[in-house]
């Protein structure tokens, strides 16, 4: 499906924030914890920029760090959408 640039942006219900954050993230039960980056975040998800292609809808768990809290953050989430 070829949706119009920024129809994504139109659904949005949170706004997006620019950010560069490192991210660990591991595919649960594989053991193999890879780093990327975070280029925008919001209340409900961010973007990553990964060297690797992921499977809409795999699980990932992911840990990164936010100035204002001592301990990483550390979620399970779910591959949503998929960019090129």
């Amino acid at each position: 499906m070829n949706q119009p640039k920024g129809f994504f942006a139109e659904m949005r219900e949170h706004n997006r924030i620019k950010a560069t954050i490192r991210v660990k993230y591991e595919i649960p039960g594989t053991g193999n914890i890879r780093e990327c980056l975070a280029v925008d975040i919001s209340v409900n998800g961010m973007q990553l920029e990964l060297s690797e292609a992921l499977e809409l809808g795999s699980l990932i768990e992911l840990s990164f760090r936010l100035p204002s809290l001592a301990e990483p953050v550390k979620i399970r989430s779910k591959v949503l959408r998929l960019e090129q």
